[in-house]
């Protein structure tokens, strides 16, 4: 029975104080093990990594967000990353700089010409507010 906390702190510390040199070497032995591709699910992976991190920063070993996004894309599969790359570039080639309203785009014709089509005063002759309302010099 210890009553004066100095005391009981320094018990607790003797009996206890190794835990951190214990739980250090198998936290950088699981975060160098680590791989991306091992999990089933992103959720997985993102548990497993948040838990190593917690473990490695109460060791006084600390973990930075920035080593994690890097830890992350580093453990793709090399294939895996080829894969997604190519994907991307199908899906867009390189060099290509359609925007949204350009795929999205009805007609082959100019503004004006789509305008005047629907019997619209063109484009630059409308009236009011917003788009069209050019006038002119002045």
């Amino acid at each position: 029975m210890v009553e004066d906390p100095k005391e009981l702190w320094d018990c607790l510390n003797e009996r206890f104080g190794h835990h951190k040199m214990v739980l250090l070497p198998k936290a950088l032995f699981d975060w160098t093990n680590l791989w991306f591709q091992d999990f089933k699910s992103v959720i997985d992976y993102n548990s497993t990594i948040h838990e190593i991190v917690s473990i490695l920063r109460y060791c006084d070993h600390p973990v930075t967000d920035e080593q994690m996004i890097e830890k992350t894309l580093t453990t793709f599969h090399a294939k895996q990353n080829s894969d997604l790359l190519l994907k991307i570039h199908n899906i867009r080639p390189t060099g290509s700089l359609a925007t949204h309203h350009e795929a999205n785009a009805t007609s082959s014709y100019p503004p004006e010409a789509n305008a005047t089509r629907r019997g619209g005063r063109g484009y630059f002759n409308g009236r009011g507010r917003g788009r069209g309302n050019y006038r002119g010099r002045g």
